[in-house]
């Protein structure tokens, strides 16, 4: 694997709720990183403080880094970052590599992976899962997609970010797999919301209602990260906005659709969070679905 002194600087774009933590368990770990420019500037200051080098823009921080990381919030801004005015493509070196650990389009992914190809610049589709506190503990679990000797140069990284690490296949397969996780996790958050609103209005205990529910078949664990939350309707933190789970699920949707074949359950749930987004839960956390029928 090598030391962490002999591995190249990275650059991390996109230091949100997820990318700050994940950078600073890499500035935990002795890893150089340099961060960009942020629309929040507290989380910049934060790894600042930790001893992260402060670029002025994307493009300055991936011209010193071997390895470029982004967690940004889909294909659309990955696309601009990388390819749009000013994009970080005209940064990265010959033999760099760039990770995208956001939940982005396979599609788009495959497409960026080629372009980026032609100029000897490898792509590592990395997605992660296990949220906020898993970034924050260093237990994310990664879903990895890219070319052998790409995969095996980024590890050292991933490792120090995460505990499990699955590995797909050609660049997009590691995408392709994470839409597939949350395609089950977010259509299980609808339904658990359902089943808790639906325990109110029939006049049950709803802690008794979870203890009974943990204790049985229904035990997952989505119910024991949202169902608190939705017994208390306390939804003040926002850890996954609705507007970002609906984009999740429309890409699963758009996967089910080269099949042919329906796939109704993530079709309902995909329904239910564009309803939420035209009633305007779109920023809200995805806790929220259990307010849903009392708007």
């Amino acid at each position: 694997m090598g030391t962490v002194s002999s591995q190249p600087s990275l650059a991390l774009i996109g230091a949100g709720s997820m990318g700050e933590p994940m950078a600073a368990n890499l500035l935990k770990h002795g890893f150089s990183v340099i961060v960009a420019g942020h629309h929040n500037r507290d989380p910049i200051h934060r790894l600042g403080q930790l001893g992260a080098v402060v670029a002025t823009s994307s493009y300055e921080a991936a011209t010193q880094a071997g390895v470029t990381l982004l967690m940004l919030p889909s294909s659309t801004e990955v696309e601009n970052v990388v390819l749009g005015k000013d994009g970080i493509i005209g940064a990265l070196t010959p033999g760099s590599i760039l990770i995208d650990c956001s939940t982005s389009d396979p599609t788009s992914t495959r497409r960026l992976a080629e372009v980026l190809k032609d100029r000897d610049i490898g792509l590592v589709d990395a997605p992660v899962s296990r949220g906020v506190q898993g970034a924050r503990d260093g237990t994310l679990a990664f879903f990895i997609g890219g070319e052998d000797k790409d995969v095996e140069h980024v590890m050292p990284y991933l490792r120090v970010m995460g505990t499990d690490y699955f590995r797909f296949g050609p660049a997009g397969t590691g995408h392709t797999a994470k839409i597939l996780n949350n395609m089950i996790s977010l259509s299980t958050v609808a339904i658990v919301a359902e089943a808790t609103e639906l325990a109110r209005d029939s006049g049950l205990d709803i802690q008794a209602f979870y203890d009974a529910v943990m204790a049985g078949n229904g035990k997952s664990g989505t119910i024991e990260a949202f169902g608190k939350r939705f017994i208390s309707r306390d939804h003040s933190k926002v850890n996954f906005r609705i507007e970002l789970a609906a984009k999740d699920l429309f890409l699963s949707q758009e996967l089910a659709a080269k099949t042919g074949k329906p796939f109704l359950v993530s079709a309902a749930a995909h329904q239910t969070l564009q309803l939420a987004q035209v009633l305007g839960l779109s920023k809200k956390d995805i806790s929220n679905l259990a307010e849903f029928w009392s708007l």
